[in-house]
């Protein structure tokens, strides 16, 4: 099931131009933040603009930075309308 999870959101990530390397035995993947934003500013971006919450890299220490995390423990239709609400953010900016 999270493998499942992982690999949409790896394949949805990387048509969105985030690519990140699957993580092995986890429930969340962490992504490079996108160009011109900090893990913060981008993690705000998806909550005000696509009403997404994700979690900052920097909330895990210093090797966070210029990361955020998401979690694949929520259903699949979920994580599908999370992931187009993303995109439509990503093209937008």
């Amino acid at each position: 099931r999270y493998r499942r999870r992982r690999d949409q959101a790896l394949k949805t990530f990387a048509e969105m131009g985030i690519k990140a390397d699957p993580g092995e035995g986890t429930f969340y993947l962490w992504l490079p933040v996108p160009h011109g934003f900090s893990s913060l500013e981008f993690t705000e971006k998806l909550l005000l603009e696509a009403s997404v919450l994700v979690t900052p890299g920097t909330a895990y220490g210093p090797h966070g930075v210029g990361y955020f995390r998401v979690s694949l423990t929520v259903p699949e239709a979920l994580l599908a309308t999370a992931l187009e609400r993303i995109g439509t953010v990503i093209k937008r900016r």
